[in-house]
């Protein structure tokens, strides 16, 4: 009996603890809040709550979310964060799906649905982790009740509606086949290329980022007023356009088009939280750290970019992080100064100069950095042979302004797209009298800074300094001398380009009257996916010989010798492209230095081109990255003498 009386004691006390403790456990600080916020914020949203009551008697709100995206890398982009954000935004129930083909297209997801392919990678997350099978798409729509289901484009085509042929038969599958009746379908609007892209379907919008982004977003709302079946809209693309205004810049892929591991993949994450629960991002907690780290000193513009993006989902909103442009500092002009202008053909009252800023005994690399090479960062025994200027954007130095250069001395205008990347193209070493910057000289630059030297090498001081003038417009419109402004060769009809180039060539005073009868246009014999590295050796490098990935963005030449291109050649090279003269002067011989690529558009061979080489080549190249075709040869052109 005592037995019988202590074990039910021990029980009676063992509930007692129990339920002390079910009692006194707290609850999330993050969920309720977060119910707190939501309450009035997620009207029309597509996540869902329930409710319940805990041990104590208290009425607890449960919230879920389950998103299917029927997609492709962009999505696996935009979902990669998505779970531990809603997890940290009090989500108690979030089920993830992503159907994945990389580069899978509209009518690749339609084909995929005729023939029940189980043709995807199908990742799941429903604990914070992500798990992967082979599944169809039905298999997909019917294996959850899902609440939304998104679709996208393949990213090159998702600004051309041409492509979206296909897109009503999917939403109409997706109907048939989704297991819950109330289920929304949502567009994913993706981003927009990063500048300089090397992805070939950047040339579906001129390479250029801005049209890329506007037709992205027109194609987006043709979706929304004409199929009835889509939801709403998801603004990825808008919330990455609209960070790319802030101090974090346009650096927020990988590879140029996918996005990077942390704040590209943050912030449309993040868009997609926004977009499918109408909660406030101050419900949010969580963001990458380690390996991927976001740094929470950029969570505000991360924020804001996103919460503008789903404010206004079609434009841009200019980032209020906006980056900081320093100041730059301008002088009247000196007697000197006029007197280069007005020489050139300038008028002098349209200019002020500009303050280099330089540091004597100092340059660039862009090849390598941003950082200025000096003897207190570097050894290099060089580094006495150049002044460096600071670095300047683009707004500092606008076109139509005027870049001078003191017989005896060089610069070399280093470029950037990014100050903390390498540029693979390193600019070459100038000694054209004057320059006048234009959208060529800056192309997709953001930042240019100039290294002075010598042509003949020798230790520079800061009297060398007032060799390299540059010239700042004061009025909109400069007025710029015919003289100096560069033709536009644009291709014309087979048969006409001849009589065009010459007509170009006699209005700049480089031939005379008539003067075309005496050239003949030169078969310079093309050869695409191939160049050569005068530097290393004088053999043709293409894939037969060669593993290197940017053999397909150049063509090149046979090797010449100057009996074969004289004095007097005239080489032509369009806007958008350049060439590289290799030089040698022994075909089983290095050269040191390699010859720089060229973007003049007009080059009159002389002594001097020809210099000590005995032989020479073409490596031809777009100015931006592309793979080369028959075609591009096309912008080469070269004219030789007949006698």
């Amino acid at each position: 009996m005592k037995k019988l009386t202590s074990l039910i004691a021990l029980l009676l006390a063992l509930v007692m603890i129990l339920c002390a403790c079910n009692q006194t456990k707290p609850q999330s600080t993050t969920a309720s809040t977060s119910s707190e916020s939501t309450s009035s914020e997620t009207s029309g949203t597509s996540s869902s709550s329930t409710s319940g009551t805990n041990q104590g008697g208290e009425t607890v709100e449960k919230k879920s979310l389950k998103v299917l995206a029927i997609g492709n890398s962009f999505s696996v982009d935009a979902m990669e964060y998505l779970w531990d954000i809603c997890d940290s935004a009090g989500y108690d129930d979030v089920t993830l799906g992503n159907l994945y083909i990389g580069g899978c297209s509209l009518d690749t997801h339609w084909s995929n649905m005729q023939s029940g392919a189980s043709a995807y990678e199908y990742y799941v997350n429903e604990f914070g982790y992500w798990s992967k099978t082979k599944k169809s798409i039905r298999y997909a729509l019917e294996s959850q009740e899902w609440d939304i289901i998104t679709i996208q484009q393949v990213s090159q085509d998702s600004g051309r509606p041409e492509t979206f042929t296909n897109l009503q038969n999917i939403l109409d599958y997706i109907n048939q086949y989704k297991k819950n009746p109330d289920a929304k379908i949502y567009w994913h609007m993706t981003w927009a290329y990063q500048t300089g892209s090397t992805h070939s379907g950047f040339a579906n919008y001129s390479k250029d980022q801005m049209k890329m982004y506007n037709a992205i977003t027109s194609a987006a709302q043709d979706i929304l007023k004409n199929y009835e079946d889509i939801e709403g809209i998801i603004p990825s693309g808008t919330a990455i356009q609209n960070l790319r205004t802030s101090y974090i810049g346009d650096k927020l892929t990988r590879d140029g088009y996918h996005l990077n591991y942390s704040i590209g993949r943050y912030t449309a994450a993040l868009t997609w939280f926004r977009t499918l629960t109408g909660a406030s991002l101050d419900n949010v907690s969580w963001y990458p750290t380690g390996t991927n780290a976001v740094n929470p000193a950029d969570l505000d513009a991360i924020r804001e970019a996103v919460t503008n993006a789903t404010a206004t989902p079609f434009a841009v909103t200019t980032s209020s992080y906006a980056p900081k442009v320093e100041p730059v500092k301008t002088t009247p002009l000196t007697e000197k100064d006029k007197q280069i202008l007005t020489e050139a053909g300038f008028n002098p009252n349209e200019y002020v100069a500009l303050d280099l800023e330089f540091t004597v005994q100092g340059y660039y690399n862009s090849s390598s950095s941003s950082v200025l090479v000096t003897s207190a960062t570097s050894t290099a025994s060089n580094v006495v042979n150049f002044n460096g200027s600071r670095i300047f954007e683009k707004v500092a130095i606008p076109y139509g302004s005027v870049i001078s250069i003191a017989d005896g001395y060089q610069y070399r205008p280093e470029a950037w797209n990014d100050l903390d990347a390498k540029n693979s193209n390193r600019p070459g070493n100038v000694t054209e009298k004057i320059v006048v910057v234009d959208e060529e000289w800056w192309g997709n630059y953001t930042h240019r800074a100039f290294n002075l030297s010598a042509v003949s090498t020798k230790v520079m001081t800061a009297a060398d300094n007032e060799n390299l003038r540059v010239y700042i417009p004061t009025v909109e419109n400069p007025t710029i001398p015919e003289s100096e402004k560069k033709p536009e060769t644009e291709l014309l009809p087979s048969g006409n380009q001849m009589e065009a180039d010459f007509a170009v060539l006699e209005q700049l005073g480089l031939v005379s009257s008539g003067a075309m009868a005496g050239y003949t246009l030169f078969d310079w014999n093309p050869q695409v996916a191939s160049y050569y590295n005068s530097s290393s050796n004088s053999t043709r490098i293409s894939s037969a010989n060669s593993s290197a990935t940017n053999i397909p963005n150049f063509t090149s030449s046979d090797i010449y010798t100057k009996d074969v291109l004289p004095v007097g050649t005239i080489i032509i090279i369009d806007k958008g492209y350049q060439y590289r003269p290799e030089g040698w002067t022994d075909l089983n011989a290095k050269t040191s230095p390699r010859p720089e690529n060229v973007t003049s558009n007009v080059i009159v061979v002389d002594e001097n081109w020809w210099g000590s080489y005995q032989y020479r080549a073409f490596n031809l190249s777009a100015t931006a990255t592309k793979t080369m075709t028959e075609a591009d040869s096309a912008h080469l052109r070269i004219y030789v003498p007949n006698t």
